[in-house]
């Protein structure tokens, strides 16, 4: 089983997006761009806020930058840990991208954090940076590749990965909660198995901090009572 999710930036204006009827469409789930190298990306939060109002989990995502610095994307993306039920994304797409540049931000992310990020990648993307050398992080970090498929189709993964986590399919998404196509993507796994993700659940005070903003000190979050966060599968004991 898998359950749907998609994910956005400021090319889609979090008013636009209807997260109600993504939800009832199914939708479980959305990564969030919060930065494009080390520029915010000015739409996060809007869409943060919507996606949990409507009882979607969310991660932010980074778009690695190869001209900008790396230590500083990863710090940024690091202050959002805590914040975001599924983590965070290092998200390795672009040309001039090397290994050196995804080894550092991963160390720095892990010294700040002491968890580690999922990283968005396709096999080819992963092949230019590292080559047939072997992967220092398919152990440590979940991967969300990206595939173009079509039903029934092998997904095939970056060198060093046995399994997907998540798996962006489609850039053409249908859907009647916005007015053009959106990428979509599935969780392997069903919600008993995203709520294992999840940082935060119900029972943490019965909802999420939202956070509204990042300065160069750190990040603010609101109360976030008038929010809240249900998800429909049971809290997993632990």
């Amino acid at each position: 089983m898998t359950l749907k999710g998609i994910d956005v930036s400021h090319w889609q204006h979090p008013l636009g997006v209807d997260y109600s009827l993504l939800y009832n469409e199914g939708v479980r789930f959305a990564f969030i761009r919060s930065a494009y190298g080390t520029l915010d990306d000015n739409a996060f939060f809007g869409h943060v806020a919507r996606a949990l109002a409507n009882k979607i989990a969310v991660g932010a995502y980074s778009f690695m930058h190869a001209r900008h610095d790396i230590t500083t994307q990863a710090k940024k993306c690091a202050q959002l840990y805590e914040y975001m039920p599924l983590g965070c994304v290092l998200d390795v797409e672009q040309d001039g991208i090397t290994a050196p540049m995804v080894d550092l931000w991963v160390k720095v992310f892990f010294q700040m954090v002491g968890a580690y990020p999922i990283i968005y990648t396709s096999h080819a993307m992963w092949l230019k940076c590292y080559g047939r050398q072997p992967n220092p992080h398919a152990q440590n970090c979940p991967l969300w590749v990206a595939h173009y498929t079509r039903p029934n189709q092998e997904v095939i993964l970056p060198n060093g990965w046995k399994e997907y986590v998540f798996h962006q399919y489609t850039d053409r998404g249908v859907t009647l909660a916005y007015k053009e196509p959106l990428d979509f993507n599935n969780f392997n796994g069903d919600e008993s198995k995203l709520n294992e993700l999840i940082k935060y659940r119900v029972g943490r005070k019965g909802s999420l901090p939202v956070v509204t903003s990042i300065t160069n000190t750190g990040v603010k979050a609101a109360d976030a009572s008038k929010i809240p966060v249900q998800f429909d599968a049971q809290e997993k004991k632990r």
